[in-house]
């Protein structure tokens, strides 16, 4: 079923031609990839400097050696699952209860939560980060505002919902694609901007973070509209059983042909997309380390590399074969996830530094599988049902994703890859048994 409305008779200004809430994901995520890049360093210091290791007078924790970084590897990398696991565990729990929330009492109020929730991460960060004896374990206590508000799990479920109340099912493809390409443009900034900074002092890396994600919670407050109408008298209660129950019941409810299989589906497929991205960037600094010898210096215009090519091919993949020339959502994901495995393999086995960059490019397209398979589903669903869809498409994915931040913390980084290719190639089993269920419904 095809709706080509908004889903909500609220009309946001700039809703079709313009931008809404671009700008601000642009503005999170440039603060995002500006602390991330310098975050694996960090731990790593302090590490060093809380160590045996740092007692030695001949060693420097601020630029290690290939040996040095090895020994202190293993405990900064259990920092980092801790770190993860905190920012995840209670995200995971409120995004089951939020989704269904934000139904009833608006996006905009979850936009600003999250918002909240890093801006005084950051600003923790920039505090912490500028006293050098520091325990590592206090950085952990940046984690908790991120984890009591939801994070970028709350953030990008008001978002994607946002979106699906305010755009037509047609445009709905394009528009994602567009909403993307800012989130990475805002990466590639970040990247840059933290390379120049990391040069200076980690802490400059934290104020821009806690500068621009103040001007994204001010951009919301002052120029996003609400876009649903909210009821007088709804139920606000945060914790509403009955709106969680009225979400699973809507999911997996019988449906016509194989319409119920092809959501669980796509829930699946969404959930490795994840969990390999997730794999990918949390550890592959800590792998080029380990194969190459890469400081910093050399993985941020890495990084910015990447990230510019998740910007553009993505937009340039669902453009030109789902836009211009008609070709099927799930058809395409099949095929993109087969170049994220030739990806894959092309990185385990590369043997010069050039050839990381050229299978990059092939890799990036496996970016445009979130945009095609939201799109998809929204065609499919009735406009009612979509923004429940939407929230248990963010809330499924980030139970098993929980689980699998612990399983990435124990894989040595020689097996990452080939781990990551295995996820991939599952993620294909399933999209292609998906897209022969959608031709039957479809039929």
């Amino acid at each position: 079923m095809e709706d080509l409305e908004p889903t909500n008779n609220v009309e946001v200004k700039n809703s079709k031609f313009g931008v809404t809430l671009e700008p601000v994901m642009m503005l999170i995520n440039i603060g995002i990839h500006a602390n991330l890049m310098v975050q694996t360093n960090l731990f790593e210091e302090r590490v060093c400097l809380h160590s045996d290791l740092g007692q030695n007078k001949s060693v420097n924790c601020y630029n290690m050696t290939s040996a040095e970084q090895e020994i202190v590897q293993p405990a900064a990398a259990d920092y980092l699952m801790i770190k993860n696991l905190i920012e995840s565990f209670v995200p995971c729990i409120m995004t089951l209860f939020l989704g269904a929330w934000s139904d009833v009492n608006g996006r905009i109020p979850l936009l600003l939560i999250a918002i909240s929730g890093m801006v005084i991460s950051n600003c923790m960060f920039s505090a912490f980060s500028t006293i050098p004896n520091l325990s590592p374990v206090m950085f952990l206590l940046c984690s908790l505002p991120i984890a009591l508000s939801g994070g970028t799990s709350v953030l990008y479920l008001a978002a994607f919902c946002y979106f699906v109340d305010i755009i037509d099912s047609k445009s709905r493809a394009f528009r994602l694609g567009i909403l993307y390409t800012f989130i990475n443009f805002g990466s590639i900034l970040g990247s840059v901007l933290s390379s120049i900074l990391y040069n200076k002092s980690t802490t400059y890396a934290y104020c821009l973070s806690s500068f621009v994600s103040i001007a994204g919670l001010l951009y919301t407050y002052n120029f996003l509209e609400e876009s649903i109408v909210i009821k007088m008298g709804a139920n606000t209660k945060l914790f509403n059983i009955k709106l969680v129950k009225n979400m699973w019941q809507t999911v997996i409810k019988q449906r016509q042909g194989y319409l119920r299989c092809v959501i669980i589906l796509s829930t699946l497929s969404l959930t490795l997309n994840f969990i390999i991205l997730l794999g990918e960037s949390s550890y592959m600094y800590m792998y080029l380390q380990k194969q190459f010898g890469w400081t910093m210096e050399k993985y941020l215009p890495f990084t910015a590399y990447t990230t510019l090519l998740h910007a553009t091919v993505p937009v340039i993949v669902v453009y030109v074969f789902n836009t211009k020339l008609q070709i099927p959502e799930m058809f395409i994901v099949t095929a993109v996830t087969a170049l994220g495995i030739f990806e894959k393999v092309g990185f385990a086995y590369s043997v010069y530094e050039w050839q990381f960059y050229a299978v990059k490019i092939v890799g990036s397209t496996v970016y445009a599988t979130p945009t095609l398979v939201r799109s998809q589903l929204s065609k499919c669903l009735p406009s009612k049902d979509i923004e429940q869809y939407y929230s248990y498409f963010q809330e499924a994915p980030q139970q098993l994703i929980f689980q699998s931040k612990t399983y990435f913390n124990q894989i040595k980084n020689k097996h990452l890859m080939f781990i990551i290719t295995l996820f991939l190639a599952l993620k294909m089993i399933f999209t292609k048994i998906m897209f022969y269920f959608h031709k039957c419904h479809i039929t």
